[in-house]
């Protein structure tokens, strides 16, 4: 859900939401798409398994139609992930059919393959946004979390050479790192701040590991990690003008409750037992199979609303089975919801706008998470 802001800014905006919410309206604006070309991967990260996947990726002729039916729909912000994007031989064009039809085109890349000519590609095709992964300041972290020796030397060298590109060719792509959050790396989030903010990149975005298998933090080094490290990433990201708020600064939240509930892997720190999820409203995610689920998230979670093999992604956002999708969950949550954190933000964002001029019964709390 890409702007929200500006764009319930519009009364209109805002009732239109409302009927959907509260009468069934058809939905009437995708505002962003999240869209897995390839299932592919180099790299053997410890908390993914694409890599261990059968190999597939997306045609050609099905991801430029769907761009061009995400445009038609309203879309501003596309977002191509994998596997790993690079191994797609059609990526650029379809960063440049993406470009061409207004849209914003972004993607995730471990940088293993990145190199000037590649980075001169993306810049000209009118890329907008390049997130490298990096889970570390130091290699041995980084290289044992990916699951590949030299992984960290390729992906520095990748931030690099996509800066320096971007700045000789006055582009206007804009780099930033994920970086995997677990008890493994916290403590080294301080440095690898300082080390890719001086390199240009102009956000880190601490992501709390997920998954069954996850080494994630205890009560206690959470505790620490608020107390001691978070006031440091704060001045550090200050210094280098990047974002700052509470997912940024405390990813595995602040209160007592919220702390627990990180242990747990409950992300969305209890948001989704009263509250509604809009993303299904303005957002899709399709897999590198063609599947449409409401988010990355619901992904293998629940049945297809769609395949864009098989149906054009207008039909699928507004057709019968994502309508009954968003109804359901505006009476009851999947439980993987419980483990989302990558809405909060807009979702308080939207019930807060709705609030200022929606019914009464829109503000009511909603039946827990089942």
């Amino acid at each position: 859900m890409y702007n929200l802001e500006e764009l319930l800014r519009s009364d209109e905006r805002r009732s239109s939401l409302t009927r959907q919410v509260l009468d069934a309206a058809p939905a009437d604006c995708l505002r962003s798409l999240k869209l897995k070309i390839i299932s592919n991967c180099n790299l053997r990260c410890e908390m993914c398994r694409y890599w261990q996947m059968p190999k597939q990726q997306l045609p050609r002729t099905v991801i430029f139609s769907t761009l061009e039916h995400a445009a038609a729909l309203g879309c501003i912000k596309v977002h191509l992930s994998g596997g790993e994007v690079t191994l797609h031989h059609d990526l650029v064009d379809a960063i440049r059919h993406g470009t061409e039809l207004g849209m914003r085109m972004n993607l995730t890349s471990n940088g293993v393959l990145m190199d000037k000519p590649r980075a001169r590609q993306w810049v000209e095709a009118g890329l907008r946004a390049a997130s490298f992964s990096l889970d570390g300041v130091r290699r041995k972290t980084h290289d044992g979390i990916r699951g590949v020796p030299g992984a960290y030397k390729r992906t520095l060298r990748a931030i690099r050479v996509v800066v320096r590109e971007n700045e000789r060719l006055g582009g206007k792509l804009r780099v930033r790192v994920n970086t995997v959050m677990s008890a493994k790396n916290m403590d080294e989030l301080p440095a690898l701040l300082e080390l890719v903010g001086a390199m240009g990149v102009v956000d880190v975005m601490p992501m709390p590991i997920d998954g069954k298998r996850a080494i994630r933090p205890t009560v206690k080094q959470i505790a620490r990690f608020n107390a001691e490290i978070a006031p440091r990433v704060a001045e550090i990201r200050r210094r280098y003008h990047m974002p700052i708020d509470a997912g940024r600064l405390y990813p595995f939240g602040r209160t007592a409750a919220e702390l627990d509930l990180a242990t747990q892997g409950r992300y969305g720190f209890g948001h989704y037992d009263q509250h509604r999820c809009y993303a299904p409203y303005y957002h899709a995610f399709i897999s590198h199979t063609g599947e449409v689920f409401a988010c990355c998230m619901t992904r293998d979670r629940m049945r297809p609303l769609g395949n864009v093999r098989e149906q054009t992604l207008s039909d699928i956002f507004l057709g019968s089975a994502y309508q009954a999708f968003r109804q359901g969950m505006n009476v009851a949550r999947l439980p993987v919801c419980a483990n989302c954190d990558q809405y909060l933000r807009e979702n308080r964002l939207v019930d807060a706008r709705l609030a200022e001029s929606a019914p009464p019964r829109l503000r009511l709390p909603i039946v827990e998470t089942v």
